[in-house]
C-alpha cells in the first residue's frame, strides 16, 4: 500500500521564500519604471511650460506693463543693467548666462532657488498656484500658468529681468527675460530645470 507523502514545512518554506524574492524584485522594478515614467512626464510639462511662456513675453509689447523695473541682481544691492559685449561674429555676449556662484549647475541669471526657499529676485514667481510679480511690475491678462501639479509633484515657473547694456552705447538697450521652469527629480530627488532665454527689444 503506498502513501501520497505531501510537502514538509521545510520544502513550503523554501518555495514561499522564492516566491517573496521574486515578486519583491519584480515590485522594486515597476517603482522605477514608475520612478522614470514620471521623470520623463515632469520633463515634458516643464519643457512645455518654458516654450508656451517663451511664446507669450515674445508677443508682448515693449511698452506693456510687464517691462518695467528689471530684477536681476536688484536683492543684491548692485545695478540691474548687465554689460554684453559682441564676439567675434558681432553677436551680443552676456556673461550672466554662465556665471554660476553658487555651484548647482543652474547659472545666476535663471536659479529660482536661494537655498531652499524660491529666490526673491525672481520678476515672476510661483505663488498658491497662480503667478506673482515682484518689482512693482504688472503681470498681464492671460499670463500662463506658474505652476503645474503632475502626480504627486509640481513643476514651477519663474522669470528673471535684465536691461541688457550694449557694450558700444549706440544700439538701444534692450531686456533679456529669462524663463525657468524647475522640478524635484522623483529617481535621485535632485532639482532639474529647463530654461530659455527672450531678448525684447526696447
Amino acid at each position: 500500500m503506498r502513501h501520497n507523502r505531501g510537502f514538509t514545512i521545510l520544502e513550503l518554506l523554501v518555495a514561499f521564500l522564492i516566491i517573496m524574492v521574486v515578486m519583491v524584485g519584480f515590485a522594486r522594478a515597476i517603482l522605477e519604471y514608475i520612478r522614470h515614467s514620471l521623470r520623463i512626464e515632469l520633463q515634458n510639462v516643464a519643457v512645455e511650460m518654458v516654450k508656451t511662456t517663451a511664446s507669450y513675453v515674445e508677443g508682448l509689447s515693449i511698452r506693456d506693463g510687464f517691462f518695467t523695473r528689471p530684477s536681476f541682481y536688484g536683492s543684491w544691492g548692485s545695478p540691474p543693467e548687465v554689460p554684453c559685449t559682441p564676439d567675434n561674429n558681432n553677436t551680443l555676449s552676456c556673461y550672466f548666462e554662465d556665471r554660476d556662484t553658487d555651484g548647482d549647475g543652474t547659472p545666476d541669471f535663471y536659479d529660482p532657488m536661494n537655498r531652499d526657499l524660491v529666490a526673491e529676485w525672481l520678476y515672476v514667481r510661483p505663488s498658491d498656484g497662480g503667478c506673482q510679480v515682484n518689482f512693482g511690475g504688472a503681470l498681464p491678462a492671460n499670463f500662463p500658468r506658474c505652476t503645474q501639479r503632475v502626480g504627486n509633484r509640481e513643476v514651477r515657473l519663474g522669470i528673471t529681468m535684465a536691461l541688457l547694456i550694449p557694450a558700444r552705447g549706440r544700439e538701444p538697450a534692450s531686456y533679456a527675460v529669462g524663463i525657468i521652469a524647475w522640478y524635484e527629480d522623483p529617481v535621485d530627488g535632485r532639482m532639474r530645470s529647463v530654461r530659455a532665454l527672450v531678448i525684447k527689444e526696447r
